[in-house]
């Protein structure tokens, strides 16, 4: 048995007694409020459980311990994904030891308040937390338990680094993928992500940033940030040579800022830098003349601009 799409209220633990073949289960669209602890601890063939769009309102400890099966392949040992799809839901308390296995758990759109420091801890491998949309969540010591994360997902969260230790993304050394896009972010934590020595991508667009400072993209150990993304803030000025000492710096959004002005021989210091992003903005057609011959000027989705004043299609004052 390969998939099964279920329509309950109200779970029994014994439902899935005898289906260790299982791979995917989709419960999602119904009105379960509750998931009893062991219920799907049998699956142990599962790689995709879908709970999206129901009224659970908590995780208690064990409720997704499922011992699932090894597996072996030429070059050694592995152990199946499993991902969880929690989202659209009322969750407001996640305990410890929820999840035993689980390489993706999307939390999207719930009411979380409290998550336990080792919820996600016991012999998990996860790869991708989707947290957007909770915008009631204030402590994040959860992340400190969390090696193997490469992709964490805190958007619309209403977030702000307000009264958030600066250590909060010490621990994720694997991390390679942070959003904190549409949020309410003001400013910019110097030393805020230099002991994430694996990420690639921080996309901070949609927030109420209007300063960066030297410093705020600097890793201690590696640095390997590609892509920086401050689109649709409040940036009026900004000093290019913030971003020099990144060395593998390829991609640099600010669509939608209030940039005026751009100092073509500050922005091309950065050596690695290929494609650069000012749509949207007051700067002078001038200025983006001038960047022609070094940067790959890229566009937003869908605006190309034909109509007036425009360098490649991109609005510029003349």
């Amino acid at each position: 048995m390969a998939d099964m799409k279920l329509e309950l209220e109200l779970l029994d633990s014994g439902t899935f007694a005898e289906m260790s073949q299982l791979s995917r289960l989709n419960m999602s669209d119904n009105r379960i409020s509750s998931v009893p602890v062991g219920m799907f601890s049998p699956l142990t063939g599962l790689k995709h459980l879908d709970l999206s769009r129901n009224s659970i309102t908590k995780i208690a400890s064990g409720a997704f311990a499922i011992g699932l099966s090894d597996v072996y392949e030429e070059y050694g040992y592995f152990q199946q994904s499993l991902h969880f799809d929690l989202s659209f839901n009322n969750i407001s308390i996640i305990e410890n030891n929820a999840f035993l296995h689980a390489s993706r758990i999307n939390l999207r759109n719930n009411k979380l308040i409290g998550i336990g420091q080792y919820a996600f801890n016991n012999q998990t491998a996860l790869r991708t937390l989707v947290l957007a949309g909770n915008v009631q969540l204030k402590n994040f010591e959860f992340l400190h338990n969390l090696p193997a994360l490469h992709e964490l997902d805190m958007s619309q969260m209403n977030f702000t680094f307000e009264n958030i230790p600066r250590s909060v993304f010490d621990d994720l050394d694997s991390l390679t993928t942070l959003n904190l896009s549409s949020n309410q972010i003001t400013e910019v934590p110097i030393g805020i992500f230099a002991e994430l020595q694996s990420l690639n991508f921080i996309n901070l667009r949609h927030n109420k940033i209007k300063h960066i400072e030297f410093g705020t993209f600097s890793m201690r150990k590696y640095d390997l940030i590609d892509e920086i993304d401050l689109s649709y803030n409040e940036i009026k000025e900004l000093n290019f040579l913030v971003f020099v000492p990144l060395k593998y710096l390829k991609t640099l959004l600010l669509h939608g800022n209030k940039i005026s002005y751009i100092n073509a021989k500050q922005l091309t210091r950065n050596k690695s830098l290929y494609n650069f992003g000012i749509q949207n903005s007051n700067v002078r057609c001038y200025d983006l003349v001038d960047l022609l011959g070094s940067l790959k000027l890229v566009l937003e989705p869908n605006e190309f601009i034909s109509d007036l004043p425009n360098v490649d299609g991109i609005r510029c004052q003349p």
